[in-house]
C-alpha cells in the first residue's frame, strides 16, 4: 500500500472545498488495481481498488511539490511490483517518479529533459505534449512522448539495472511522418512493443518493435484493419499474452479493437453511461479480463470491465468511481492492473 497525504491535508493546503470521499464499491475486481487521476487544476491523485472497494484518494504533490500544473499522465508496473508514474506539465516538462510500499521516491525529469532551452539532447527547448509508458521484456521502462506540437515522437528507456535514462531521441525516421501526433498508446505483447498514435486529422497509426530489436516499423493506418469510427481524439492500449487491445474515443463514442498474431477485430462500440461525453480513456488489464476507465467532459470518472477476448468481448455497464465528493473535476486518467 502506497503512503499518501490525506485529502484533508490537501484541503488545508489548497483551500478547495472538497470533502473526504471515503470508500466506494465500484465495478467488482479481484486484484489490486492502481489508478491515477489528474484534476483540471493540475493535481495528481491516486486510488486503488482491492476486492471491489476503492481506497481514499492520496495526493501526489504532497511528496512532490515541484509537480505542479500536470496535464496528462501515464503509468506502468514493473516486475518488482513497483509503480512508475510519468507526467507532462503545462510548461512542457516530462516527469517521472517511482512508487513502492514505502511511498514515492526519485522525483525528477525524464532523461534530464525539462522543456528548457538549456537542455541537452536532440530537441532543446521543445515542449513535451503527451506520453505513454510500458515495461519491456528486460524489465526496463520504455517511454514515448511527443514534442514540438506533436511533430516528433521521441523515445527513451529507463534501465532497471543501472537506474539510468537513455537520451531522448526522435523515432520519426523509423515510423514516418503521418501528421502531428496528439495522443499515444503503448503496450507490450508476448512478441512486440505496440504503439498507437492519434494524429491531428483523427486517424490512428500503428507501429511495433519486435522484442529484442530496437527499430520501430513504419506507421500504417489502423482504420484499414478495424474500420472507420470517425475522427479519433484519444487512444489507450494494453496487451494480454500475445493479444493486443486498444480503445479509442471517436465522435463522442467509445470503441474497442484488438488483434491476435493472425488477425485484427473490427471496431466494436462500447456503450457509455447515460449523459456522459467521454474526454479521455485508459485501458488496462484486470485479470482475467480488461478494465476501461473514462473521464467525462463533466470531470467524472467511470469504469467498466470486459471478458477480455479480442473477438466477441462482453463489457459490463460503466460504474462511477468513488463519489461526488472527489477532488476533481478530472481531465486525465491512467490505471495499471
Amino acid at each position: 500500500m502506497l503512503l499518501w497525504a490525506s485529502v484533508a491535508t490537501l484541503l488545508a493546503m489548497s483551500g478547495k472545498a472538497h470533502a473526504d470521499p471515503g470508500s466506494y464499491t465500484g465495478t467488482e475486481g479481484h486484484t489490486t488495481l492502481d489508478k491515477f487521476q489528474v484534476t483540471g487544476w493540475g493535481g495528481v491523485f491516486h486510488t486503488s481498488l482491492t476486492d471491489g472497494v476503492w481506497s481514499r484518494y492520496g495526493y501526489i504533490q504532497e511528496q512532490a511539490h515541484e509537480w505542479q500544473d500536470v496535464v496528462s499522465i501515464a503509468s506502468a508496473r514493473d516486475g518488482a511490483d513497483d509503480l512508475h508514474l510519468l507526467a507532462t506539465t503545462r510548461d512542457g516538462r516530462l516527469l517521472h517518479v517511482l512508487g513502492d510500499d514505502q511511498g514515492w521516491s526519485g522525483f525528477g525529469t525524464v532523461a534530464g529533459y525539462n522543456g528548457g532551452a538549456a537542455d541537452p539532447g536532440p530537441h532543446p527547448g521543445l515542449e513535451i505534449g503527451t506520453t505513454a509508458a510500458a515495461i519491456d521484456e528486460n524489465g526496463d521502462l520504455e517511454v514515448l512522448a511527443t514534442v514540438a506540437g506533436g511533430h516528433h515522437v521521441v523515445h527513451t528507456t529507463r534501465y532497471a539495472r543501472a537506474l539510468d535514462w537513455e537520451q531522448l531521441h526522435s523515432i520519426n525516421d523509423e515510423v514516418g511522418w503521418r501528421g502531428a501526433v496528439r495522443k499515444i498508446g503503448l503496450a507490450r505483447s508476448a512478441a512486440r512493443m505496440n504503439m498507437f498514435a492519434v494524429t491531428d486529422d483523427g486517424n490512428v497509426y500503428y507501429s511495433y518493435r519486435n522484442l529484442g530489436e530496437r527499430t520501430w516499423a513504419p506507421f500504417y493506418n489502423i482504420k484499414w484493419q478495424c474500420g472507420e469510427p470517425g475522427p479519433v481524439t484519444d487512444v489507450s492500449a494494453v496487451a494480454s499474452g500475445d493479444a493486443v487491445h486498444f480503445m479509442a474515443i471517436a465522435s463522442g463514442r467509445l470503441w474497442h479493437c484488438g488483434a491476435t498474431p493472425d488477425a485484427w477485430s473490427d471496431f466494436v462500440e462500447v456503450p457509455l453511461p447515460s449523459g456522459v461525453s467521454p474526454a479521455s480513456v485508459d485501458l488496462t488489464t484486470d485479470h482475467p479480463g480488461l478494465r476501461a476507465t473514462i473521464t467525462g467532459a463533466d470531470g467524472t470518472v467511470h469504469d467498466a470491465v470486459s471478458t477480455g477476448q479480442v473477438f466477441g468481448a462482453i463489457w459490463s455497464p460503466f460504474a462511477k468511481v468513488l463519489n461526488d465528493a472527489a477532488p476533481g473535476p478530472f481531465v486525465d486518467v491512467s490505471a495499471v492492473g
